[in-house]
């Protein structure tokens, strides 16, 4: 028996004890914590979008390209829209810059009746990023207008830039940019 105001011996070790218990306590809830949200963000679900295409040189490509980019920009246009071909150079200077960094381009046309005509502007804008012809895949980006881009992460997840949407919802971008413009919207991505 203690006198009055006397800790035992017992009661000294457990008041010892309750800072580490506690500290521990914390450290497995931040552990518990950081497992639950990786695990959230590993199972981020399939990609936006599928697509299966053979681009002009005769390279398969599909949505397995987007998990080897940081931030692909698909770029759809056409031989005849002047502003999609004025702004080819730009989006070729930007891919020649930022392809080691992550970034991957892929131009979509639907005018495969026009050859010689994407041939020319292909030629002309010195392309060397992959062009590949429309499949329906991308109906859901279409806006009725050309150009128009689209942007997915390395999670095949479309961005959303918060700049315009398809007729189906899709957050895209529509009409030509110059080369200052693209890259202020791709460089957040690049980090």
């Amino acid at each position: 028996m203690c006198p009055q105001g006397m800790e035992s011996e017992g009661d000294f070790k457990m008041k010892k004890f309750i800072p580490f218990i506690i500290m521990v306590m914390v450290v497995l809830g931040v552990l518990v914590g950081v497992y639950f949200v990786q695990k959230s963000m590993d199972e981020s679900g399939p990609p936006s979008i599928m697509f299966s295409a053979t681009d002009r040189n005769g390279t398969h490509y599909s949505e397995s390209v987007f998990s080897e980019n940081k931030i692909t920009m698909v770029n759809m246009w056409e031989p005849w829209c002047g502003p999609c071909v004025r702004e080819m150079p730009d989006i070729q200077k930007l891919y020649a810059k930022y392809k080691d960094q992550g970034f991957m381009v892929i131009g979509v046309y639907s005018s495969t009746d026009m050859e010689p005509q994407v041939d020319q502007v292909l030629s002309s804008a010195r392309v060397t990023y992959p062009i590949i012809p429309y499949t329906s895949s991308f109906v859901r980006f279409k806006t009725g207008s050309v150009p128009t881009s689209f942007f997915v992460d390395s999670k095949g997840h479309i961005i959303d830039m918060n700049i315009s949407k398809s007729k189906s919802g899709e957050p895209v971008v529509v009409g030509a940019r110059s080369y200052a413009d693209w890259e202020a919207l791709i460089k957040p991505y690049l980090k």
